[in-house]
């Protein structure tokens, strides 16, 4: 989940009640946010991880990207991160993940790659360090894959 803040006490009960994992109440209150602040990019990325760790957290064998709207819906919140922040690597790696659980493996990889040069850009070397373990793993995903 991600760790940044905007200040916003809303939004901060809402972190509280992800991390507690009452996902329902986060989303409830991201929701009231987000009608009024639409491009508001850390409400945007706590209901995406919200949406992931509910369907996470109540998972049942055979559950799929394409039969689970909450993983749809949390990849609409990435995406539209990406629209307002091009560069926001919370969101590419939240996206390049949802891909790997769909066993998309070349869009994972290839979100994982663009993560990876934005990081390095910015001497994040711990975090480069993970998205290159991520996409490694992908990579042997996709090469296991056939």
């Amino acid at each position: 989940m991600t760790s940044m803040s905007n200040g916003s006490p809303e939004l901060e009960r809402a972190r509280r009640a992800a991390l507690s994992g009452d996902y329902q109440e986060t989303l409830i209150s991201v929701d009231l946010w987000l009608q009024a602040h639409p491009e508001d990019v850390f409400a945007l990325l706590l209901k995406g991880n919200a949406l992931e760790l509910e369907v996470l957290s109540t998972c049942t064998e055979g559950a799929s990207f394409e039969n689970c709207p909450q993983l749809q819906a949390a990849k609409l919140c990435y995406e539209r991160v990406l629209e307002i922040e091009p560069c926001n690597t919370d969101a590419i790696t939240d996206l390049a993940n949802l891909e790997k659980g769909a066993k998309r493996y070349q869009e994972s990889a290839a979100l994982f790659r663009r993560a990876l040069l934005l990081l390095r850009g910015r001497n994040a070397h711990e975090s480069a360090q993970e998205c290159e373990q991520e996409l490694q793993e992908v990579l042997r995903l996709e090469r296991g894959k056939g």
